[in-house]
């Protein structure tokens, strides 16, 4: 992957954000985030997309992306239907 630097100004030419290494730091983040997934989900099966994009403080968009790469990794499956399932970890990946 190639870094960038990413700069975001107003309309006023001032400078809004400064983005540097953008791609190193999504992938920082979502390798920070998948263990901390893995660890709430085994503490609470149960646990909700809802529930889990408020303990580790991202939207749930995030959460389903994160969930689906889990489940890729074999990591996880869900058991039973999206309300009154739960988690089941297969496996620790991480």
């Amino acid at each position: 992957m190639e870094n960038r630097t990413i700069v975001v100004f107003e309309g006023n030419g001032n400078i809004v954000r400064n983005l540097q290494n953008v791609t190193d730091n999504v992938t920082d983040n979502v390798t920070e985030r998948l263990p901390l997934m893995l660890s709430e989900i085994k503490a609470n099966p149960n646990i909700t997309t809802h529930e889990l994009a408020k303990k580790i403080n991202v939207a749930r968009m995030t959460v389903y992306r994160d969930l689906e790469k889990l489940k890729k990794l074999g990591a996880i499956v869900r058991v039973g239907p999206d309300k009154g399932g739960y988690w089941e970890v297969k496996k620790d990946v991480l």
